[in-house]
């Protein structure tokens, strides 16, 4: 249940608005819901079209969510596929809370492929991991994460910080933590709703944020990955730069400032939902609350 995420994209938050016309009705005024009825299934029509008619042909599938790992028919798709997997590179992106559903091993299928690009959806550090993925189990993934690199020879596997308010100001924490736990890093953007989108940071904090990452990755980032991770070194140190410049840049691009009230305005709707407060977990916003 993602903080970031909306009723469009998580069957969780589509059965709490449900409830909560409150909490609807804020996500429809926030852009952070569509409020459509229209859903996509994957029918058995298509399993059987691509794993039958396409397959032998095909290079790369990109499996999206929701969150596939949860859904029996992925399964049963990874199965069919079997026969041309040697063929084939899986793409995905999973929050890898499970390896196992109704009995089925998400791995031992896997290992079959001729290659696994797995992108793990963390967003956040252990200390603020239950504020921005509400739900989840930090534990279960860091087992997981370690569980694949031990097992699968053919795992391209990193970590994502899907990049928003609720996690910008801990970005070099983020790195270390990813890099702890043997996560190559990557980060994608939050740009809707709009209320967490970074640009709506004030001045002061993006100066920071700025200078803190470039102090670590100029000062101390090479020795730390060398010291705490089995990581390539210049790999790691690469992705650092890129995908951190990447959201800093963006951050940086443009001054909202003036809209910061849609964050605070945001973040309480959540947290009554919730029943937490953000100043518990971002000592750093109190003095612009």
């Amino acid at each position: 249940m993602c903080r970031f995420c909306s009723p469009d994209y998580s069957s969780v938050w589509e059965n709490a608005v449900k409830n909560d016309d409150i909490l609807l009705q804020s996500m429809i005024k926030y852009g952070t819901y569509r409020k459509s009825n229209k859903h996509l299934f994957l029918t058995n029509e298509i399993i059987e079209e691509i794993t039958t008619k396409l397959a032998p042909n095909l290079n790369e599938i990109l499996i999206a969510g929701g969150e596939a790992l949860y859904h029996e028919k992925h399964y049963d798709f990874l199965q069919n596929l079997q026969p041309y997997a040697k063929n084939i590179r899986l793409s995905y992106n999973s929050n890898l809370t499970t390896l196992k559903y109704k009995g089925k091993n998400v791995t031992k299928l896997w290992k079959n492929f001729k290659s696994i690009w797995l992108r793990v959806s963390l967003d956040a550090t252990p200390k603020i991991y239950n504020y921005v993925r509400t739900g989840g189990n930090i534990n279960k993934v860091i087992n997981n994460v370690d569980y694949l690199n031990k097992e699968l020879k053919n795992l391209d596997m990193s970590g994502t910080c899907t990049t928003c308010i609720y996690n910008i100001t801990k970005i070099v924490e983020i790195i270390k933590f990813f890099t702890e736990i043997n996560l190559y890093f990557h980060t994608s953007l939050v740009q809707y709703p709009k209320a967490l989108n970074i640009k709506l940071l004030p001045l002061e904090l993006k100066e920071k944020i700025t200078k803190d990452f470039n102090n670590f990755v100029n000062n101390d980032a090479e020795n730390f990955i060398k010291k705490n991770s089995k990581l390539d070194v210049n790999k790691q140190l690469n992705r650092i730069k890129k995908f951190g410049n990447n959201v800093l840049n963006y951050m940086n691009s443009e001054n909202l400032e003036h809209d910061w009230n849609l964050f605070l305005e945001y973040t309480k709707i959540l947290d009554t939902h919730h029943s937490t407060n953000y100043l518990d977990y971002y000592p750093e916003f109190k003095r612009y609350s």
